[in-house]
């Protein structure tokens, strides 16, 4: 379900519209990323796990035109 009144702020501060450097300076490395090639809404993906190889734990965030606008967190316990 898609509720466009939704909203909210990671502790760390990062929410929809955060910049790409600004997630980078607050996460650091992306444990992986994607950056499409192709894309003329600068899409690209930025992957942080916790450690665990098949991402049982992790946070994604995907970008369009340089700033956050989905945030998915997975925890598989």
């Amino acid at each position: 379900m898609y509720l466009p009144f939704t909203s909210f702020t990671l502790c760390n501060g990062i929410t929809v519209g955060t910049s790409y450097e600004d997630v980078i300076a607050i996460m650091g490395a992306p444990t992986d990323e994607y950056v499409s090639e192709d894309s003329e809404y600068g899409y690209r993906t930025a992957t942080y796990d916790a450690n665990d190889e098949i991402y049982a734990n992790s946070i994604n965030f995907t970008f369009m035109n340089g700033v956050v606008n989905d945030i998915e967190i997975v925890n598989y316990e």
